[in-house]
């Protein structure tokens, strides 16, 4: 990559300045603070964007918008990449309106992170487009602050930290801690499964307690048993003997009743005779009184033979008919109406029956829980094979790893430098790929077994939602055809009972009372016929009342007589009775004595009853608890085997993390650096040598890439070296940095290159030195910005930054 101008607007102290780039060595020389370094910012900006600088930093505090115009060339082509700055509210950011980069005349508006991508492809940088990340290659390559690169030989973690940068060997690390990180989750998981499984000898041991004590309360419920039926048989017994001594007292009280309604009945027998005289003497004079009035009474006809009630009973029986067939005709009416509306929401259903779709509903149900034990069978299957295929990739990828390390092997083994024979390490391969063979093979079977799975599985599923859906269908329709049956049924009922009823309701008419057309129904000539028939009935009323009388009256009399004669013969058989029950009494002596010895027996055989059956219910209660506490003590140590199998699958991965993987990529990681270490000491002893005229000392980097000096055999610190020392060792560390990463980027190989501040403390005898370096070097264009004004006959071109009123300005010494 070759620079050929640069225009910087409102960038920092730069008003607007455009800079041209010659080829060669360059000098921008000015006193500090002037803006030296700007315009290296400017030319890392516009290449790459902000990366880890602050957008505030880089635009001038007065202005709101400011823009780098950077003109380079790549392998002949030339390119042009702009970038803008756009203050808005209190924050700075990059405007993507005002970003391009052109090439051939062709403007492409990219967005700042396009921008990168684009740029690294253009150099052929092999890294990511991170637009908050700084271009590795470029700041170890290209422009790295003389500042920055002696803070990390200061800074032990810092300086390996570049180095893994720079080289790209930082995945190693990343791979560890990663491991690590994951290791130590294992870990915590471990703990977690492990608290889980931790009490399983406590819970089964707690478990066999507790069917012991099951077994026994058994044992104790059958003896309580026994001894429950041998008391009920005393109760029984009791009850029994109680029964035949209440029988007793109910007839000791039955005789005491008798006895005393005997003698109220001969009493009121008594008051019966005295009674029967004076209505025998009232009802003779009654006699002669009725005679009198039937001479009178005699004439009137009846209409009909029917009686009253017959023609009452035929006038109701026709009224309830009448009413009958309106109240029929409204149902029929109503029941249309619904039938009408349930034929149109039931459709075609109606042909089946009520007892057909609860047999369909059944079946689907059955259907249904077939289906669905079939799912979570064909669940656990799935599981298991997930689990056979997850361990088998697991087999595989540790394979592949050894066969790839295998692969790598030299002739000497890197753990204990034995030399590897050919065959040794053709064995190491043809063991591991028989291993991967049938891993693979387990994977294959496994997935396989797995697609049959799931494909079942889908069809199971399918069946299980439709099953369930006919049953919810038919559930859904079922109350509607069972009314749409029950109606139907009903309307043709009450078809049937309108044509019974219409019948029914025809009489034939009485010859002695014609209808004429005078009467609207059958009702209305039932009712004058019996206004008719009641007339007759009262003109003859009266007689039928007297003769009534005259034949009560007779019939009293001679009743009365024989009541009498009655009477006599009871009282006389009462007193006969009373002699009779008095015996009877005396043999009911002391019975209610046997009945409360009875009872105060029986209460306490119930008490000891009573108890029994509460020790019953409580070990039976004690009983059921343990039973509860066995399943779920069964399910706990269930889930606490689980949790086990689980500890320890996750042991096996954390112990092949710290025991296998960790190790291994850190010994990869060490050999990687080791050989980039071996390179880099000597490229850095050489610059170390052009830089530092001194027999006495030598300069050379260890395996943590410090650099190590020695004087006359003796290790020396670098704080207790010159400024100038220390500044020599920095750009000796920094070319050799430059070096390396030139080796590794086509783009690079020896175009551009950019110091800053490269001799800062520098005595004049080292700032000679610095002729051979730039010699040495054979760039086609170096950058060097330093406020030196020796440096000036080393360069070809000299630039001179100065600053007025807060404003820097660029201009060109020489030609």
């Amino acid at each position: 990559m070759i620079l050929d101008s640069i225009e910087l607007e409102n960038i920092r102290s730069y008003s607007k300045e455009k800079i041209e780039f010659p080829k060669g060595i360059t000098l921008f020389e000015g006193d500090i603070g002037s803006g030296k370094s700007s315009v290296l910012m400017g030319i890392e900006f516009a290449l790459f964007g902000l990366g880890s600088q602050k957008a505030e930093s880089l635009l001038s505090k007065k202005a709101t918008e400011g823009s780098v115009t950077l003109s380079f060339e790549v392998d002949g082509q030339k390119y042009e990449i702009k970038r803008k700055l756009k203050r808005k509210g209190g924050s700075v950011t990059q405007d993507a309106k005002g970003s391009y980069l052109m090439s051939d005349g062709v403007s492409e508006p990219l967005s700042p992170t396009e921008l990168k991508q684009r740029v690294l492809q253009i150099l052929h940088f092999n890294e990511p487009g991170d637009p908050h990340s700084e271009s590795r290659i470029f700041r170890y390559a290209v422009f790295t602050p003389q500042e920055e690169m002696k803070q990390v030989l200061r800074d032990p973690r810092k300086r390996l930290e570049t180095i893994r940068r720079a080289f790209g060997v930082e995945d190693y690390k990343t791979a560890v801690e990663n491991a690590k990180s994951l290791s130590s989750g294992l870990k915590t998981q471990m703990a977690v499964f492990h608290e889980r499984f931790s009490k399983i000898d406590e819970n089964e041991k707690e478990l066999e307690e507790m069917k012991t004590t099951f077994k026994n309360l058994g044992k104790i419920l059958s003896n309580l048993d026994v001894e429950k039926n041998k008391i009920q048989a005393e109760v029984e017994k009791l009850e029994n003997d109680k029964t035949k001594l209440q029988k007793k007292e109910r007839n000791k009280i039955e005789l005491e009743s008798k006895n005393e309604s005997i003698q109220s009945k001969i009493e009121s027998h008594k008051s019966l005779l005295e009674s029967y005289d004076g209505q025998i003497e009232g009802k003779l004079d009654e006699l002669d009184d009725i005679k009198s009035q039937l001479f009178d009474i005699k004439k009137i006809k009846k209409p009909t033979d029917k009686t009253l009630p017959e023609i009452d009973k035929v006038i109701t029986k026709f009224s309830k008919i009448r009413d009958g067939i309106i109240s029929l005709s409204s149902k029929k009416d109503h029941l249309d109406v619904d039938i009408t509306k349930l034929e149109k929401f039931l459709g075609p259903k109606t042909r089946f029956t009520a007892k057909q779709c609860q047999e369909k509903i059944i079946d689907h149900k059955k259907r249904f829980e077939q289906t669905s034990k079939e799912l979570e069978d064909l669940d656990e299957q799935i599981e298991k094979q997930k689990e056979v295929k997850i361990k088998a990739e697991s087999q595989i990828d540790i394979l592949k790893e050894n066969l790839d390390y295998v692969a790598k092997l030299g002739a000497t083994c890197p753990y204990c430098d034995h030399k590897l024979t050919k065959g040794h390490i053709k064995k190491l391969e043809r063991e591991r790929k028989e291993k991967l063979d049938k891993n693979e093979k387990v994977l294959e079977g496994s997935e396989k077994k797995l697609a049959e799975f799931l494909s079942e599985q889908e069809r199971v599923d399918i069946t299980v939602t439709f099953n369930q859906g006919a049953t919810q269908e038919i559930e859904g329709y079922l109350p509607n055809l069972r009314e749409w049956h029950e109606k139907s049924g009903n309307i043709l009922t009450l078809q049937n009972e309108l044509k019974v009823a219409q019948a029914q309701i025809v009489i034939s008419e009485e010859k002695s009372f014609p209808n004429d057309g005078r009467f609207e129904d059958s009702v209305e000539y039932m009712r004058s016929l019996r206004d008719v028939l009641v007339e007759y009935h009262n003109a003859s009323k009266q007689n039928d009342d007297l003769e009534k009388r005259q034949n009560s009256a007779e019939s009293i009399i001679s009743k009365n007589k024989n009541l009498k004669s009655q009477v006599g013969g009871k009282i006389s058989q009462l007193q006969k009775d009373i002699k009779d029950i008095q015996t009877k009494l005396k043999s009911f002596v002391g019975l209610d004595e046997k009945i409360s010895e009875v009872d105060d027996k029986l209460d306490e055989k119930n008490k000891t009853l009573s108890d029994a059956q509460e020790m019953i219910v409580e070990n039976k209660t004690n009983q059921r608890n343990y039973k509860d506490q066995i399943t779920r003590l069964k399910e706990v140590i269930n889930q606490a085997e689980k949790w086990q199998v689980k500890h320890a699958k996750f042991s096996n991965y954390f112990d092949w993390l710290r025991e296998f993987f960790i190790p291994t990529v850190e010994q990869i990681e060490k050999q990687v650096l080791l050989s980039i270490q071996q390179n880099f000491n000597e490229i850095y002893r050489r610059w170390y040598s052009i830089l530092i005229d001194d027999s006495t000392k030598e300069s050379r980097i260890d395996e943590e890439f410090t650099p190590i000096i020695e004087q006359d055999g003796y290790e020396q610190d670098v704080d207790y070296l010159s400024g100038g020392e220390k500044t020599s060792i920095a750009l000796a560390y920094r070319l050799t940095l430059n070096s390396m990463m030139r080796q590794e980027t086509d783009s690079l190989k020896s175009n551009l290159l950019i110091l800053d501040e490269p001799t800062d403390g520098f005595s004049k005898t080292q700032l000679s030195k610095v002729r051979d370096v730039l010699q040495e070097l054979k760039s086609q264009q170096i950058i060097l910005v330093s406020h030196e004004k020796e440096l000036e006959t080393y360069v070809d071109n000299i630039f001179l930054i100065t600053k007025d009123a807060g404003t820097s300005k660029v201009t060109r010494l020489n030609n």
